[in-house]
């Protein structure tokens, strides 16, 4: 009889080997919310870098505009077209294309598409077009202006904005889309 016990309590206590049903699932809704946090993560991450990614090129470009214009000798116009998710940069006198810093085509960028892809371009602070005279000079559809102007807000989040010096910059926007002065 003491045998048939201790082959029992041996049996009861080998049998246990696995996880049960319940255990299994609880891991399993653990692992997935932990999934789901860092694919959140990176999508946010992604988004921001294409943000400043399309931010950084918009402000290199128009101070390429500005450089080109001085270099020349020619005034360059840059049109910012916010329903197209676009802008590109002119001689003035020809209408012809400026050529890329970086890889000499034709300097059109487009957003919302490719590397900027989720980056758009919601607003403009003038309507008509940004122009740098051979002395580097901005100017809005042919006049000097006294305020800083806002040339593109990226997704209502970054802004591009140019002084009446000609210096220009990206800020970051406070406070729902707008910014202080001028744009």
């Amino acid at each position: 009889m003491i045998s048939h016990i201790k082959h029992v309590r041996r049996g009861f206590l080998c049998s246990k080997k696995g996880f049960t049903l319940v255990e299994l699932i609880v891991v399993m809704v653990i692992v997935a919310a932990f999934t789901g946090a860092i694919g959140i993560s990176v999508d946010s991450v992604n988004r921001n870098t294409r943000l400043s990614n399309a931010a950084t090129r918009a402000l290199a470009d128009v101070r390429y505009a500005q450089e080109m214009a001085m270099t020349y000798g020619r005034e360059v116009d840059v049109f910012v077209t916010v329903g197209s998710n676009k802008y590109e940069v002119k001689w003035h006198d020809t209408g012809a294309y400026v050529p890329s810093s970086l890889d000499g085509s034709d300097l059109i960028v487009t957003f919302n598409q490719g590397d900027y892809s989720g980056v758009t371009i919601t607003s403009s602070g003038f309507a008509g077009r940004l122009s740098f005279t051979s002395k580097g000079e901005p100017w809005i559809n042919g006049s000097s202006f006294g305020l800083e102007k806002s040339v593109m807000f990226l997704n209502s989040e970054i802004h591009l904005v140019i002084y009446p010096s000609g210096y220009s910059v990206l800020e970051k926007t406070v406070g729902g889309g707008g910014c202080s002065s001028g744009c």
